[in-house]
């Protein structure tokens, strides 16, 4: 019993008149393209432009090939980058991450009178105080004493 696939010939592959196709015959290798349209009568019949030569490649098809290859790299090695840092930032203990914590806000702060608090900023040696009536207070950290005053227009 042989199992080999049969050579298919030309010959077989042709029909001789342009009759219904089914697949009982030997138009079962035809094509049919819908409706009452011709049947394909052979595979020479259609239509098709040369394959380009596996080796030969334009110039410019090799330039973007080598661009994409070049630009997915870098993406991969920026994703890489990006993960590992969000690793390293948030992998060690809560201390090492709160920067902000280090400056202490104020336990009190005790403003001129008839005046309210709009908003309030600090540095390391200092804090200021935004008033409702449109001046900046400097207070000093450490004594807690008005430095400046400075009033806006």
């Amino acid at each position: 019993n042989n199992t080999a696939p049969s050579a298919i010939n030309r010959d077989s592959r042709v029909r001789d008149n342009a009759t219904c196709t089914g697949t009982s015959r030997a138009s079962a290798l035809s094509r049919r393209c819908g409706g009452s349209s011709a049947t394909v009568n052979s595979i020479l019949d259609l239509v098709m432009e040369p394959s380009p030569q596996p080796g030969l490649t334009p110039a410019h098809l090799v330039f973007l090939r080598r661009l994409v290859t070049a630009l997915t790299a870098t993406m991969i090695a920026g994703m890489v980058i990006i993960i590992t840092l969000f690793v390293i930032r948030f992998s060690g203990p809560k201390e090492d991450r709160d920067t902000a914590s280090e400056i202490a806000l104020p336990d009190r702060i005790t403003l001129p009178q008839d005046t309210t608090a709009t908003a309030f900023t600090q540095g390391p040696d200092w804090y200021a105080v935004v008033t409702s009536d449109n001046r900046i207070l400097i207070f000093n950290r450490a004594t807690g004493a008005l430095q400046q005053s400075i009033v806006l227009d």
